[in-house]
């Protein structure tokens, strides 16, 4: 962060689930990044957006097809 920290440009911060911490998100919002960071997949969250998971209409499935 401190390489980029007087580039006048959009920073960007991507990260999985290990980096899911609440001090780290404070850090990137008080330094002015934008962030994508990945949640550990727990069961209550599963069962909350598990409409949305679902694939939509003609979008091929995760499956390997065999003809």
């Amino acid at each position: 962060m401190r390489r980029y920290a007087d580039s006048d440009i959009l920073k960007f911060f991507r990260a999985d689930a290990a980096f899911a911490l609440p001090d780290l998100y404070k850090t990137l919002e008080a330094a002015g990044y934008f962030y994508a960071i990945r949640l550990p997949a727990n069961a209550v969250l599963q069962e909350q957006i598990k409409h949305r998971l679902k694939r939509p209409v003609g979008r091929p499935p995760k499956y390997v097809r065999r003809f």
